[in-house]
């Protein structure tokens, strides 16, 4: 029958997504990028009833017990720091699918490390504790996202400068193109790192300035937003040597 069919669909799903919302916002934003959608909404249970006069127990649908899911995620600065800003609230989530269906529960989200062995990449576990779920699918939930910006260039996890007084650019590429770049340090002295005007708004430079007798280290959080889009960040962590002669 399937073949005569030729039913695929199932196959779309490849590509399905999870989006959160706090309650004060109005759409959905991407929530990471996973390997998984975790779905709550468990089976309803059952209840069983006998009635004297019939030579058989009936069964009538009971409640639906939403269940606690975990999914896998890449463990990584820039991971912890997207989730370090979902922990604490209580959440709208909403799993969607390739085909712009998609489920719709409350709850809240908290996260965890896993082992990580030598050569392989680090991976965590995202744990949702629901407390409330719709039952109906959502037919088209495209009017309910909003967009998210994304850096289209691979970005240094970490940067090590070759003098303490050297200077390297990055120059960033993001989709919208006109996204507005930021950045900012979580430290003062050993190096700075600031995005350049007109033409070069989208080129930062990391310029070090140590001038001590110890290494200098810190981390650069590039920051991209839009009206009318969600934000993005990634992370680089900056070593800037001894000067030399020092």
């Amino acid at each position: 029958m399937f073949e005569q069919f030729d039913d695929k669909r199932a196959q779309s799903g490849i590509g399905a997504a999870l989006y959160v919302k706090s309650a004060t916002e109005t759409l959905y934003s991407l929530a990471l990028p996973l390997e998984g959608i975790p779905m709550v909404k468990g089976a309803p249970e059952s209840i069983e009833y006998d009635i004297t006069t019939s030579l058989v127990k009936g069964k009538i649908p009971g409640k639906t017990a939403l269940e606690d899911k975990e999914v896998s995620f890449m463990a990584h600065r820039d991971s912890f720091l997207r989730l370090d800003d979902l922990i604490g609230q209580e959440l709208e989530f909403l799993a969607v699918n390739a085909d712009y269906t998609g489920w719709k529960y409350i709850g809240e989200i908290n996260y965890r490390q896993e082992d990580a062995s030598s050569g392989e990449a680090a991976k965590g576990t995202i744990t949702i504790t629901p407390k409330s779920a719709d039952t109906t699918p959502i037919s088209d939930v495209r009017d309910l996202l909003k967009p998210t910006i994304k850096f289209l260039n691979a970005v240094p996890a970490k940067l090590d400068l070759e003098t303490a007084t050297a200077a390297v650019n990055i120059v960033f590429e993001t989709s919208p193109s006109d996204a507005t770049l930021a950045a900012k340090t979580n430290q003062e002295g050993g190096f700075t790192a600031a995005f350049g005007d007109g033409d070069d708004k989208n080129k930062l430079t990391i310029t070090g300035t140590n001038s001590g007798t110890a290494v200098k280290y810190g981390i650069v959080t590039i920051t991209a937003t839009k009206t009318g889009y969600a934000g993005w960040k990634t992370t680089i962590a900056v070593s800037v040597p001894i000067p030399t002669g020092t």
